[in-house]
């Protein structure tokens, strides 16, 4: 017998398909219900609607990702340039890993996203945030916290930016070599 945590999760992977190929406008709960062979009445048993489930689906998207995120970070018996290479290496493929979050920011940068929306990137966005700091708070144990704070700001803005100019630069057939990129990142460590 199935927990209904195993359903509900079954449910929001089904979802993810669904609004990742057709949006949150165009996807139906009925075309859901359809792809799980389930009733659409047995949806409401787990969500409130449509949009309840979008952004549960949403949030279980960033859980993934930020459970990503620890893992790396978390590594003890790592180095800090093994562990920024594994870092740039999600970041490098998160619009492949994660679709539904690629299409969020997007919206977010269109100026089209709504304020439950907005509310995720940013939730997500600060855990992400205080894992790159526990980070940086073990390599500079002595720095104070304003400096901290700029050193980990600077951070992950470089490593957000590197990432994703590496995406653009590669679809117009422009390589840097992720060595390159990294060496780079380490070096403003």
């Amino acid at each position: 017998m199935r927990t209904k945590s195993k359903k509900k999760l079954e449910i929001i992977k089904t979802a993810e398909k669904r609004f990742v190929r057709h949006g949150l406008k165009k996807t139906t709960l009925d075309e859901v219900a359809r792809d799980l062979r389930m009733s659409k009445s047995t949806l409401y048993h787990y969500f409130e609607s449509k949009e309840d489930l979008y952004y549960q689906t949403l949030d279980n998207q960033f859980s993934e990702y930020i459970t990503e995120v620890k893992a790396i970070f978390g590594k003890e018996e790592s180095q800090p340039g093994q562990i920024v290479q594994e870092y740039f290496t999600l970041r490098k493929s998160f619009s492949q890993s994660y679709k539904l979050l690629t299409q969020l920011m997007l919206f977010a940068l269109n100026d089209t996203i709504t304020q439950p929306e907005n509310d995720i990137l940013i939730k997500y966005h600060k855990a992400e945030v205080k894992i790159i700091e526990e980070f940086m708070k073990v390599l500079f144990s002595g720095a104070g916290s304003d400096e901290l704070k700029k050193k980990t700001d600077n951070f992950a803005f470089l490593l957000y930016s590197s990432t994703l100019l590496s995406g653009f630069l590669s679809k117009v057939n422009v390589e840097i070599p992720d060595e390159q990129s990294i060496r780079f990142l380490l070096s403003q460590i």
